[in-house]
C-alpha cells in the first residue's frame, strides 16, 4: 500500500472508533434525565485508562523500526 492509503485507512479507522466512543460513554456516564453518574465515571475512567495504555503497548509491540543510525567509528 502506498503512504497516502495507510493515511487514509488509519484516518477513517480513528473516525470510527472516535464516533464509537462518543456515542457509548454518554450513555453510560449519564442519568437520562442528564445528571452525571459519579459512581460510574471513576470506573470508566480507569477502564479507559486501562485500555489506553494496553493499546499504546500493543502499538509499540507491532512497530518495526527500519531506520538505523550510524554507528560512529572507533578511534
Amino acid at each position: 500500500m502506498e503512504r497516502s492509503q495507510l493515511s487514509t485507512c488509519r484516518s477513517i479507522g480513528a473516525f470510527i472508533v472516535n464516533i464509537a466512543i462518543m456515542v457509548i460513554l454518554p450513555m453510560l456516564c449519564f442519568y437520562s434525565d442528564n445528571r452525571l453518574l459519579g459512581s460510574r465515571l471513576f470506573k470508566i475512567a480507569l477502564i479507559m485508562g486501562v485500555a489506553g495504555y494496553f493499546s499504546f503497548l500493543i502499538l509499540l509491540k507491532g512497530t518495526t523500526q527500519r531506520f538505523k543510525a550510524d554507528q560512529p567509528e572507533a578511534k
